[in-house]
Formats: structure tokens, sequence, C-alpha cells
């Protein structure tokens, strides 16, 4: 807790430092609408609208449509799924994918933006099957099956993740093989986790979850193509991304969407 404490305060303080540094002025124009990308299995950053699934809402959508509005901008968001969208952005078809991770391979592929938000790792359980569960090495984690989610960021882990049962399409797949003992702990961003379960997506009545050891809180990024579009794109959502956090609106969105401001 101590660590996840440290973290948070370092996290804003960062965002604060980024937030009174001069903008930098970008004057080229760019003259066709900029396509976004989200796999929209993702709230409460980026999700199916439930009244029109071939929508895209949530907070990352909402920060971007902040910024590129007030630049006076035309762009569209488009539900893809995740690999899809990854490969439509590197290859310049779409311009940019939210919620996304940073890792080398990533970072050799795209331009990455300044931080937007951080979720928690955790191991969801099933409380039946372990009584005062206390996990706080690699060493003990690797006495136990695991799954994730296919797609997820697993470089981040500090044990072995070549034994994760990887083959769940999503959360709500992952968690009924939970509960039939496929696996003693999924893995979870617990933020996540947290909005489906509101949403009614999945059911985490009688799961517990515990943080994942030797972890810290996984920041998220916007990615976009590697090339001079690309750049121009990344300096307008970092200068926007500045804007919002200086003038509130920022703060304003992530409450909209339920999202505490430490």
């Amino acid at each position: 807790m101590k660590r996840f404490k440290a973290f948070i305060k370092g996290f804003f303080l960062m965002a604060f430092i980024i937030g009174i540094m001069p903008l930098n002025v970008y004057s080229d124009t760019i003259n066709e609408p900029i396509i976004i990308c989200n796999d929209g299995e993702w709230p409460p950053y980026g999700y199916k609208d439930p009244n029109n699934e071939e929508k895209c809402i949530g907070v990352s959508v909402d920060i971007i449509s902040e910024i590129l509005s007030r630049k006076g901008l035309e762009f569209e968001v488009k539900i893809v799924p995740w690999k899809r969208c990854l490969k439509y952005v590197e290859h310049g078809k779409y311009h940019i994918v939210t919620d996304a991770s940073r890792n080398p391979e990533r970072e050799e592929k795209f331009l990455i933006s300044d931080p937007i938000y951080f979720l928690r790792h955790g191991f969801f359980y099933e409380k039946s099957k372990f009584d005062d569960l206390v996990i706080k090495t690699t060493q003990d984690v690797n006495k136990f099956t695991i799954g994730g989610v296919l797609g997820y960021n697993f470089g981040v882990y500090k044990f072995d993740t070549s034994k994760i049962d990887k083959g769940a399409i999503d959360s709500k797949v992952l968690l009924t093989k939970l509960r039939a003992g496929r696996h003693d702990f999924a893995i979870g961003y617990v933020e996540i986790f947290e909005a489906y379960a509101k949403m009614g997506s999945i059911d985490l009545s009688g799961l517990g979850w515990i943080e994942i050891p030797e972890t810290t809180p996984l920041v998220f990024h916007m990615m976009f193509t590697r090339n001079e579009k690309g750049k121009k794109i990344l300096g307008i959502v970092n200068e926007g991304l500045k804007q919002l956090k200086n003038d509130g609106t920022f703060d304003k969105i992530l409450k909209k969407s339920g999202i505490s401001i430490k």
C-alpha cells in the first residue's frame, strides 16, 4: 500500500509538472479526418454505448474528442478488435489508438503520448477456495495457475508469464474459467473489472482480489502512427492534455464517469 501511495503522489506530481510547462504551438494543419480506434472493451475509458453498440463512449473518447474539437479538427472514433486496431495505426490506415500501455515493442512501432491515467493490477480469486490468501513474492505466484485475457500487456510482471493461459477472449470468459476451476487466479485491472461489474457485464460476487507482487499501477497512453502526420497529431494531443488539466476539464471528465480524483 505504501508503494501504491508513493506511485500515486509521483504520478500526479508528474502530471502537474507537465501541466505547467510552456505550450508548444503546432501550426501545421491536418486536412483529412483523424481516425481513432478502440476495441470498445475497456470501461470506463472506451466501451460500447449500451444504447448503440456501434458507438464508442468513455473517458478516453471524451478526452480525445475535446482536444481535437478545440482545434477544429474532424475525427471519427471506430470500434475495432484490438490487434487490428494496433495494426491499422502502425501502418497509417488509422491515426490514434487509445488506452495503451507502453513496452519496448510498442515504443519502436508507435509514437506515444504523455501519461493519461493508471490502473491497478489484481489477482482475482474465489474466496471460498482460499482463506487468508497472502502472496508477497513472485516465487509465491509460481505455485498457482493463472489465466489472462488475450492481448493484455503481460510483460510488466516479474513472475514467469510463459505459463499464463492467455486464451480468454474477454474478462467474462476469463472469470467463467476461474469459477470452473481452470485457474487459481485471473489477472485483471481492478478499475476495469469494477466498471464491468457496475455495468452488469461481469459478476464479481464471491470473488476477492489482491495486488500482484512487485508491480506498480500501469500507466496508459494514446499511441500514434510513427510518421510526420503522427508527430503532428501527437503534438496536438500532448498540448491538449496540458490545457485540459490546467483548466479543470480533465477532472470534470473523470468525475462524469465516476472516477475519483486523488
